[in-house]
């Protein structure tokens, strides 16, 4: 053991060859790997061993790493993450105990780890030549580099997402990972992946939330009244809210699992298939529960994804596919262009309404019971973003020049337009309330009259009542907005009953 206050090196007997060694977080501790299976787990002050580790494959422990303490996940502590030749890693806390069940498969001798984003992931590297990324307890997200060789090392640049590894020839690489945003939206329930694994339902008008972990990699959500659908790596599961909680807290159920794998864009996938969440009814306590009602086991490739009472709906390129809850597909639209924005408007139960806008300006809507896409608009340059009425008598749209548009949906009339706009929403309890978003302003016009605006940075995605949901930098809000000064507005032209 070697400090800078000291010259001497202190020296440690041990029973085995040492191979690897790491630090704790707080440097009160640190873990020794031994050839032998063991992992010693020592105190930084004395250096007195505190606990042994004996694993039960004797192969030679190669690779160990602490992972810091994180309260959004499964084990909130510090882990200790240990990788032998056995081609197995365990997880343990600071005491010595397992806390993950079952040890994980590496299919490979591993040859290094690191955790890194505070603890949230991890990256091994082995003889099978690929860098791949698992969550802090294990599970696998995906590979993030193919090498040709033997990976040696790997190590994480600290506070980033940055990832260094070197190889037994010589190469060295650097990478930087991109996590996308994964969420869904429907009035006042917001869905959203975290730790990649894990959804997230947060109730925006209580300020209430609830953890669903899925223990697989969450691929897309979706979510639709008291329903919540997640695409899973190889199924999908779907959700339904359970009954209203004493307590207010939200709880879904799983009520089905469909075994097929989609392609698609939008919805709650993990890495192979997807579950369908329905919210229960809504408990005393006013908290959300949501419970699993289909699994449906089954890769969806997609690039959209939505889902309704009976049925989910995939989109990929030009191509919408339905599908019940039971994962068999029940009809399929092919549309002219390719589909840049979807949204469920509404409607009875299997029969739903969808608006999709497309790359080359059209504006369609289909019936989930329907096999034929009717045209509604057309405009000179692709639908960014789109929204219907509260009594669906008019569309707002955003093009890709940022303009926003309102248009009688009967008669395609014109009624209003604004530039710099990069997002729109009707209020969904008032026919003439209308909010967009852009330059840092969010703007709020009722009926023809003039917008009043006020400072806002992100996306408006929602308009309920008072509150506007706004999403900024991968985090929803709800935003209560004052609307007297559009109440004057209908007082001063006399426009009451």
């Amino acid at each position: 053991m070697w400090t800078q206050t000291e010259k001497s090196v202190s020296k440690q007997r041990t029973s085995s060859r040492c191979v690897s060694c790491a630090w704790n977080c707080d440097g009160q501790m640190y873990a020794v790997g031994m050839f032998d299976g063991s992992v010693s787990l020592r105190s930084a002050t004395t250096g007195a061993e505190v606990k042994k580790i004996d694993r039960p494959s004797g192969e030679p422990v190669w690779a160990i790493a602490f992972g810091a303490a994180r309260t959004t996940t499964g084990y909130p502590g510090e882990l200790l993450a240990v990788a032998d030749w056995g081609q197995t890693v365990a997880f343990y806390d600071l005491e010595g105990n397992q806390v993950v069940r079952e040890e994980k498969k590496l299919g490979c001798d591993p040859t290094a780890m690191d955790y890194f984003n505070y603890g949230q992931f991890l990256v091994i590297c082995g003889s099978n030549r690929q860098v791949t990324l698992y969550s802090r307890e294990g599970t696998t997200l995906g590979t993030v580099a193919q090498m040709d060789t033997w990976v040696w090392t790997v190590k994480a640049r600290p506070n980033t997402n940055a990832v260094v590894v070197g190889c037994v020839d010589g190469t060295l690489a650097c990478y930087q990972l991109m996590f996308s945003t994964v969420h869904g939206l429907h009035k006042d329930r917001y869905a959203y992946r975290e730790n990649m694994t894990e959804v997230v339902v947060q109730h925006l008008g209580k300020q209430r939330s609830v953890r669903i972990r899925c223990n697989d990699l969450v691929r897309k959500v979706a979510v639709y009244h008291n329903r919540l659908a997640v695409q899973l790596s190889d199924r999908v599961h779907i959700y339904r809210q359970s009954a209203e909680r004493e307590d207010g807290q939200l709880e879904y159920r799983l009520i089905e699992r469909i075994n097929h794998t989609f392609e698609c864009s939008l919805l709650v996938q993990l890495s192979d298939r997807v579950h369908i969440y329905r919210q229960s009814a809504e408990r005393e306590d006013g908290q959300l529960e949501y419970r699993l009602i289909e699994r449906i086991n089954h890769t969806f490739e997609c690039s959209l994804l939505v889902v309704c009472a009976q049925h989910l709906i995939l989109c990929q390129e030009r191509r919408l596919q339905c599908y019940d809850h039971k994962g068999l597909k029940q009809r399929e639209w092919l549309l002219e262009s390719l589909i840049r924005y979807i949204k469920v408007i509404g409607g009875p139960p299997g029969r739903e309404a969808i608006l999709i806008g497309l790359r080359n300006g059209a504006v369609c809507k289909i019936f989930v019971d329907n096999p034929f896409a009717i045209q509604m608009l057309q405009l000179k340059s692709a639908v960014r973003c789109l929204d219907i009425s509260h009594l669906r008598r008019k569309l707002a749209i955003v093009d890709e020049s940022g303009v926003c548009m309102t248009f009688d949906a009967s008669t395609k009339q014109l009624l209003f337009q604004e530039p710099a706009c990069n997002s729109v929403a009707w209020n969904a309890d008032h026919e003439n309330l209308l909010c967009y978003s852009g330059g840092g302003a969010l703007s709020i016009k009722a009926h023809n009259f003039p917008a009043y605006q006020q400072r806002m940075q992100g996306f408006v995605v929602g308009f309920s009542g008072k509150r506007v949901f706004c999403l900024h930098m991968f985090a929803m809000t709800a935003m209560e907005v004052p609307l007297s000064n559009q109440l004057y507005q209908y007082l001063e032209q006399k426009m009451y009953k």
